[in-house]
Parts: C-alpha cells; structure tokens; sequence
C-alpha cells in the first residue's frame, strides 16, 4: 500500500505516477479527486497536500491525544474556571488557568488550532502551564467552527472574548497592563487578524491593549489556501479572501504595537515558512518590533510543546516579554 502521509512523493509527481489508491480515497478532509480530469486531479492534489498536516505526520494522532491527556492533567492541578460564557452561542465559552499568586497577574489569551473547523480549548490548557506556575494566568479561548459559522463571524467571536475578560479583569484578577496574546496555526492566524484590528479594523479593545505577541505556524495569507481543500469547510470568495488575510491588516506604520514573536517548527510544511517570511517582511516594514525563533526538531502537531516546555526556545523568548513584576 502507498504510504498517504509522505507527503512529499506526490509534490512534483505527473499524475500518471500518483498511487491509486491516494486518489481514490474518500475523505471529509479532500475533494473527490475522482470527480476531475487527470491534470486538474493531480494538480489539486499538490496543492492540497502542501496544506494537509496531517498527511506529512503519519503519528499526528499520537500528538493529539497527549494535547488531550496533558491538558486534563493541567487542569486538574491548578485553579481553574471552566467554560465561562462569553456570549450565547454553544462554542463561546473560554477557560481560565489561574497562578498560585496575589495581587493581579498578567494574562495570556491564547487561541487554538485546527484550520478554522477542528480541535476545541479544551485540548490546550498544557501550554498554559509553565506559565502559570511563573505566576501568569492564561486563557484558552473557544469559538464556533467552519462551515457552521463564517470565519468572519469566528474572527468576531474572539474579538467578543477578549472584550469579557478585559471588562471583567478585576473580578478575574488580571492585570490590564499586561495582557499578551498567543495562537497556533490557524489560531495564529485569528490572532494576527486581532493584531490588525479585526474584520471591522475597529475592535473593542484596541490591538496595542497586547504588550506582546506569540505567533506559531500562523497562517496570514487566505488565498493559497482558499485553493485547496479546506476552502469546502471556509468557504472564502476572492473578497473574503482580502478582508481575513492577516497581509491585509498589518498594523500601519506609527501604531506602538507589542513586541511580536514568529516561530515555525523545523520540520513543518514549506508553506508555512512562506506564510512567515512574508508576515515577518510586512511587519518589519511597517516599523514594529519582531523576533524570529524557529523551533529546532519540531513539525506542526508537536511544536506547541516548544511553547509550552520551560525549556523550550518559544517559551523562552516569550517569558522574557511578560512583565513579571
């Protein structure tokens, strides 16, 4: 049988050299190949797997049940407050980590992963740890899913979930003066829309409310991916496109934003060290302060851990932007 993780055997191939038994597999996460002519089919297929994350970590499953396993262990170790609305909706609930400290504490809003349609807060309370042991607290934000909401309206719902916890950081016990943002993956790219000022380019609580920033494998441009299979669950037209493409919302030059960090793991699609790059490039010129820290050894489903771990490079140069007092 053709291995259908190695991604990297179907990049560049002609179609008649693509196995089969890839092509014909029914998935909800790929278009029906089969429904295609041969040269759309095999076209399609690159770029659907320069995209699919796990099709390039055959143990993905392995990395996401930890996620799981860690976090409950978390959350059954330090004080915690569970699924605290922040509005009516069924998903629109956050969870807050609180340190063993007195006095407020400054606050991580941290947003999850899952390309926009997967994965819950529940699955991330483990990157909170380490920090709340330094005495932060950290918020794992939940919000609905493609395609049963827009994006728009995803963007919208973290937006209305930082705006509950400043208006009620006194009663949470958190510091307004530091409060930092963090999102992997597709929360990375929710965070940078944040970052940018929202789809409304006129949020509640202002971008530069965040005295720093961490972005692991973020995604901020929508349009190479509006070509592959995700856009079934997105759902994104060519404007949809512009307005959600974090590219289209880098905050303009004289805005004192935070200091911002960008890192991607070593061993991550190639798209997204593309993604960085051009972030990164954007950023820089619009005169705001960024640090690149790459995680050595890591690829998508594991390099949160590089965040998380007190040892890791992430963790690391984000602790030394937090305001420990």
């Amino acid at each position: 049988m053709a291995d259908q993780n190695d991604y990297r055997k179907y990049q560049g191939m002609d179609f008649a050299e693509i196995p089969s038994d890839i092509l014909d597999r029914d998935s909800n996460e790929m278009f029906a190949y089969r429904a295609m002519d041969d040269d759309a089919r095999a076209a399609q297929l690159k770029r659907d797997a320069a995209y699919n994350n796990r099709w390039a970590v055959p143990d993905h499953q392995g990395d996401l049940d930890r996620w799981a396993t860690d976090s409950a262990a978390v959350r059954n170790s330090v004080r915690c407050d569970l699924d605290i609305a922040y509005g009516n909706g069924e998903r629109e609930t956050l969870d807050i980590l609180h340190p063993d400290t007195d006095g407020p504490a400054p606050l991580i809003v941290f947003l999850h992963g899952g390309y926009w349609l997967s994965m819950t807060k529940d699955s991330y309370s483990f990157i909170g740890e380490n920090f709340v042991k330094k005495g932060a607290a950290f918020a794992a934000i939940g919000f609905g899913l493609c395609p049963d909401i827009s994006l728009a309206a995803m963007v919208d719902q973290v937006e209305r979930a930082i705006l509950h916890l400043w208006d009620n950081s006194e009663s949470y016990g958190f510091d307004r003066d530091r409060f930092y943002l963090a999102g992997h993956s597709s929360g990375g790219h929710l965070a940078a829309m944040v970052l940018g000022g929202g789809v409304s380019g006129n949020p509640s609580v202002p971008p530069e409310t965040f005295k720093a920033s961490v972005i692991v494998s973020g995604l901020f441009d929508l349009a190479p991916i509006a070509a592959t299979y995700i856009n079934n669950y997105i759902r994104l037209d060519d404007a949809g496109v512009e307005t959600l493409s974090p590219l289209s919302h880098v905050p303009p030059t004289g805005k004192q934003m935070g200091p911002l960090i960008l890192g991607t793991g070593e061993n991550e699609l190639s798209e997204y060290f593309l993604h960085q790059s051009r972030y990164a490039s954007a950023w820089i010129e619009n005169g705001h302060q960024l640090e690149m820290c790459d995680a050595a050894g890591y690829q998508h489903f594991d390099v949160p851990y590089d965040l998380a771990n007190a040892d890791g490079a992430l963790h690391k140069a984000f602790t030394k932007l937090i305001d420990w007092r």
